[in-house]
């Protein structure tokens, strides 16, 4: 339900807030719809580069995709940007 309201939303806006796909991204990732997550992602990174939220839903990707060490560097970067480090070591 709310991944088809960001993507009308998405389709119906100018140009739409890169929090709309990074929320459809999310969506994406918690059903298993990797190949979207990773579109929606990579269409905000360049917009999303201080957003420590952006790497670690990027990290989650890369954890379910058995990419280990990518995750663990997104993850060390969101904590660096200043996510919560004890919600990051838990991914």
């Amino acid at each position: 339900e709310a991944e088809k309201i960001y993507t009308d939303i998405i389709n119906t806006t100018v140009k739409p807030s890169s929090a709309y796909y990074l929320n459809r991204a999310e969506c994406y990732v918690n059903t298993d719809r990797f190949s979207k997550a990773a579109a929606d992602l990579h269409a905000v990174e360049s917009d999303e580069k201080a957003n420590p939220y952006f790497y670690v839903l990027r990290g989650r990707l890369r954890l379910d995709q058995f990419d280990k060490f990518a995750a663990r560097v997104d993850f060390e970067k969101a904590k660096e940007l200043g996510y919560d480090a004890e919600l990051a070591d838990k991914w």
